[in-house]
Parts: structure tokens; C-alpha cells; sequence
């Protein structure tokens, strides 16, 4: 091999590399190995989002995995230690709350026919 043969080959070696820890990719779900390579706790408007997908400690994975899947198509892992989102997963379970007593208080209502 020549020296460029050899310095092309370590240049690409070292892209791969640095795609698969750099910024908010998502590794596969393989090997029992957590989804988030890296977290931001950058503020991600919720205008943005698509769908939100936490993941609780499990024996594959020890973290809490809190995902955003935006409607451009892309995949955020995000920091659950971050403010933001703290006050998301407040927001969120206020809501899960007060879905139940809504479908709780209509579950007990009497139906006339």
C-alpha cells in the first residue's frame, strides 16, 4: 500500500469512528447495550416534537433513556437531569393524571338508554 493508500484508509477508519460517539446518534439496540451514545440538555422546542419515548433502567441498560423523535425524522437523546426536562416529565405526568380521573370519573357514570 502507498501512503496515501494507507492515510486514506486511517482517515476513513477514523471517521467511523467518530460517527458512531459523536453527537445525539443512537446506537441500535444490540448486544444489550443502551440507545443514547450522548445526551444534550440543550432546550428542544416542543413545537418540534414528534413523539417522546422514556426508557427506565432495565438489566440491558442502567440509565433512564428519554427520547424525542422530532418531525424532521431525527432522534434526540436528552439529559433527564437538564431543568427542561424535568419540568416536561412533570408536565407530562399532570397530564397522565388527569387523563385517569377523567376516564375514571366517566367510567362511573351512569348511562341511560
Amino acid at each position: 500500500m502507498s501512503v496515501k493508500q494507507i492515510a486514506l484508509v486511517s482517515l476513513l477508519g477514523l471517521l467511523v469512528i467518530l460517527q458512531s460517539v459523536g453527537g445525539f446518534s443512537l446506537e441500535p439496540k444490540q448486544n444489550g447495550k443502551c440507545k443514547c451514545l450522548k445526551k444534550t440538555a440543550d432546550l428542544i422546542h416542543p413545537r418540534t416534537y414528534e413523539k417522546i419515548e422514556i426508557f427506565l433502567p432495565n438489566r440491558k441498560c442502567p440509565n433512564v433513556e428519554f427520547l424525542i423523535t422530532l418531525k424532521n425524522g431525527s432522534t434526540v437523546c436528552v439529559d433527564t437531569e437538564a431543568l427542561w426536562v424535568q419540568q416536561l416529565i412533570k408536565a407530562l405526568n399532570r397530564k397522565k393524571q388527569e387523563y385517569r380521573k377523567v376516564a375514571v370519573t366517566e367510567s362511573n357514570q351512569t348511562r341511560f338508554h
